[in-house]
């Protein structure tokens, strides 16, 4: 079964959401043959009782699932927070297995997701290039391409992707670390310039404690590795959650044009300049206030950190 990559799943207190999840693995033909790891995220000390119920919810749900090779559950008594939850999680698979398909609650997978997973995480396995496999695409941003089903891109995705642990081990993860290399001013606008104007600002609002993300620091390791990730031309994941449920999202609607078929996989795949502009462009603040307050909040907090950054940086060497 060593071509059927382990599904990694992060649940919280979103029952129909995980449902829906779930429904959408198991309508994969290959969900027969893949490990389901389950990390359940323990309550919040702010949840209130309505929060307490569906977080009972779900964990009594995730004990039902079957229609998997096998189903292996981890629930939290405290709260480790979406980041420290996905890094654990997914180290331990990883680490087990050599590759991993990562999901959330609310990335819904139509029933080519996992054939494509499956197929593209064997096919380039050893391809040093490639760093991630994601299953989403926004058709309204990203224009659909006749003649192709794969294309890449420098930013990796987090809704619905797959990685190898030659990956995962070379990302940075210790948020001093990071700020030691963000205090040279290269660096930061190189970044941008990569993977999108306002990707050293959220690796700010990281160092500022205004986030906790994991995605931006496996994002930070694949321009440090000068790697590329494979998107579909067609999206093969819905996500539901920016309905107002999540913590990290709010409502936003979506163009999605989903994928009709098994996804065609080249021996090669091109990265198109083009289509990457337009996906990082994507992320800049909409709206003259927001840009203004973009601008200036990662004008702050760059010039906080580039002292106290740099020092970070020759203390280590230093030490």
């Amino acid at each position: 079964m060593k071509d059927f990559a382990p599904i990694v799943l992060f649940v919280y207190n979103r029952p129909s959401h995980t449902k829906k999840v779930v429904d959408g693995l198991l309508n994969n033909d290959e969900a027969k043959y893949s490990d389901l790891y389950i990390f359940a995220d323990g309550p919040k000390q702010s949840i209130t009782e309505d929060g307490l119920k569906k977080l009972k919810e779900v964990r009594d749900y995730i004990h039902t699932i079957k229609g998997f090779r096998n189903v292996y559950i981890d629930e939290s008594d405290t709260n480790r927070g979406l980041a420290n939850s996905t890094i654990r999680g997914c180290s331990k698979v990883i680490n087990k297995y050599g590759c991993m398909i990562m999901m959330e609650d609310d990335d819904v997978p139509n029933e080519f997701f996992l054939d494509y997973m499956n197929r593209t995480l064997v096919k380039f396995k050893d391809d040093t290039s490639i760093w991630c496999v994601g299953g989403y695409t926004d058709t309204g941003i990203i224009p659909v391409k006749e003649g192709e089903d794969l294309f890449l891109v420098n930013r990796p995705t987090s809704w619905g992707f797959g990685t190898w642990k030659r990956c995962w081990d070379k990302v940075i993860w210790d948020i001093e670390t990071l700020k030691g290399l963000f205090s040279h001013k290269d660096i930061r606008r190189s970044y941008d310039l990569w993977g999108g104007l306002e990707s050293s600002y959220i690796m700010m609002l990281l160092f500022e404690g205004k986030s906790s993300s994991w995605s931006i620091r496996y994002n930070f390791a694949a321009y440090l590795n000068n790697a590329y990730t494979i998107l579909p031309k067609k999206s093969l994941i819905e996500n539901i959650g920016c309905d107002g449920s999540g913590t990290h999202c709010g409502i936003i609607d979506y163009n999605l044009n989903m994928m009709e078929h098994k996804v065609i996989i080249p021996d090669q795949i091109k990265f198109d300049r083009k289509r990457n502009k337009q996906l990082w462009n994507s992320f800049i603040p909409k709206g003259f206030k927001n840009w203004i307050r973009y601008v200036y909040f990662r004008h702050r907090l760059v010039k906080k950190y580039r002292k106290k950054c740099f020092l970070t940086y020759l203390t280590n060497l230093m030490f």
